[in-house]
């Protein structure tokens, strides 16, 4: 009986060491751009971390330039070789340029950018100065953005809830004619928030928290947000700390708080959990959040909801 190997016969070149050399350089370069590049919160294109090289225009350009050379030295014609040096000129002058087009410039974005799942999540990238023909798109992307000024509008895909590395770019620029390439592969240090996709689910709920015996008992205090009614405050605080607080009660703290409990991780729960954060957001109600990974207490503030979204994507 033959074995499995003869049986399969020698593997065939296109379909086993393409791949292969493919992750080969993929993994080398990995690692070089991870020493050379690393992530910062502010890229500074300096001269280690551009890199140019002709594009296949230029490539034909210099070709050109060789056989002018040949044919003005082969019959010593002078214009042709005048010529062949002029095309030789614009050549060389075109690399600084595209290069000065990109050295030194800085880029810098949002160290936190946010969103839901199966959604596009602007990603602005500030430039300190204008750049001509500026191109970027994200690594693995095919989705091109143009520089408009001094500003970049990317956008990051998610598919999948989590807490995500912002991606490396690619950053590239043929100016002045097209026959030189410059580029870079920054990598802007930050976190990508991915929440889930806000879905009720149907005959699950969330239960109130435990009603007050009595609702004039204070709580606790908490700082002025506009909009709180003047009885509220403080006074005494104020007169002796200079501080602007409100007391809370606990009829405040109870008769209208929602807890979100969970003690299993389900997308399902996770879905209908933030589903029920856009409610309470328009609503001002009160949230409670209690998972194997964190507990947060009751409160109805902007920082809460987003709190709790960003528990529900590491969760």
């Amino acid at each position: 009986m033959p074995s499995r190997k003869n049986h399969l016969g020698p593997p065939a070149f296109g379909n086993d060491c393409m791949p292969s050399i493919k992750r080969v350089w993929n993994g080398w370069r990995d690692r070089y751009l991870a020493r050379h590049l690393p992530a910062t919160t502010i890229v500074d294109l300096k001269q280690h971390q551009l890199f140019v090289f002709p594009t296949p225009l230029g490539a034909t350009w210099l070709a050109l330039v060789l056989l002018c050379y040949l044919l003005g030295t082969n019959y010593q014609n002078n214009l042709v070789l005048l010529l062949a040096y002029w095309l030789l000129s614009v050549w060389i002058v075109c690399i600084v340029l595209a290069f000065k087009n990109l050295h030194r410039l800085q880029l810098q974005s949002a160290v936190q950018i946010e969103g839901f799942a199966n959604e596009l999540h602007a990603w602005p990238i500030e430039l300190s100065r204008p750049a001509i023909a500026l191109y970027a798109r994200i690594e693995g992307s095919e989705l091109l953005a143009r520089a408009d000024g001094k500003q970049i509008n990317l956008q990051l895909a998610a598919s999948r809830r989590g807490v995500y590395e912002l991606p490396r770019l690619k950053i590239w620029s043929d100016y002045p004619l097209g026959l030189i390439r410059c580029w870079t592969y920054p990598k802007l240090s930050g976190q990508q928030w991915v929440y889930p996709v806000p879905a009720l689910m149907p005959g699950f709920l969330t239960s109130p928290a435990n009603a007050a015996d009595s609702c004039d008992t204070v709580d606790g205090i908490r700082d002025y947000r506009a909009g709180d009614p003047i009885q509220r405050l403080d006074w005494g605080r104020l007169a002796r700390q200079q501080m602007l607080v409100v007391k809370t009660f606990a009829a405040d703290q109870h008769t209208s708080v929602q807890r979100l409990e969970a003690t299993h991780c389900q997308e399902s729960i996770a879905s209908h959990f933030a589903a029920i954060v856009m409610q309470a957001q328009q609503t001002q109600q009160y949230l409670e959040l209690k998972l194997p990974h964190v507990q947060l207490n009751a409160d109805n503030s902007p920082s809460q909801y987003r709190a709790i979204l960003r528990a529900l994507a590491s969760w």
